[in-house]
């Protein structure tokens, strides 16, 4: 699964924001940026969940000095900030960022968006893996089957999806993104 940092000052708000993300993948913990930033170059996660606000090192200092820095500037990053912040502050900083999300927040609605982004990650890095050998693979358990329907899809892909539970096995015959066939 993806390694996910989630920083964020506030205990209650980060607990929130671990339960919404707790199906995404292995969430790590920081309390604020530069203890954040310690850690982005120490376990380089695959995503970071940051709040814009927080004394010492705000989420937009933390996000600049990890672009800065060969080793971190690829990292996705998200923004858990409030409209105001946004429009004040954030707008201008797109290049690098994934996705913003607005305080406060339902811990519902933040999981599904975090759900379908962290989805789309999983499917790039094993597509990446699958490019060299023309064949993709992945366990279920980090990807639901919904979320791959989906994604062959939008990139209307013409393949086989192959499903086995022990000794059981369907193929989904996929036409430019559409079923059209399975044994």
């Amino acid at each position: 699964g993806l390694k996910i940092l989630v920083v964020d000052d506030n205990p209650t708000v980060l607990r929130l924001l671990m339960q919404s993300l707790e199906k995404c993948g292995e969430l790590i913990t920081a309390t604020d940026g530069a203890d954040a930033l310690m850690k982005a170059i120490d376990i380089k996660p695959d995503l970071i969940f940051s709040d814009y606000s927080m004394p010492v090192m705000d989420g937009r200092a933390l996000f600049e000095k990890l672009r800065a820095r060969k080793e971190t500037q690829n990292i996705p990053f998200c923004f858990i900030a409030s409209q105001k912040e946004i429009d004040e502050h954030l707008r201008m900083v797109v290049e690098g960022v994934e996705e913003y999300f607005v305080k406060p927040f339902f811990v519902k609605e933040l999981a599904e968006r975090a759900r379908r982004l962290t989805a789309r990650f999983q499917q790039q890095r094993i597509e990446a893996q699958g490019a060299a050998s023309g064949r993709v693979g992945g366990k279920l358990s980090e990807m639901n089957l919904l979320d791959w329907m989906s994604s062959l899809e939008q990139g209307r892909k013409t393949c086989a999806l192959i499903l086995r539970n022990g000794p059981d096995e369907c193929t989904l015959y996929f036409d430019e993104g559409q079923v059209s066939h399975a044994t």
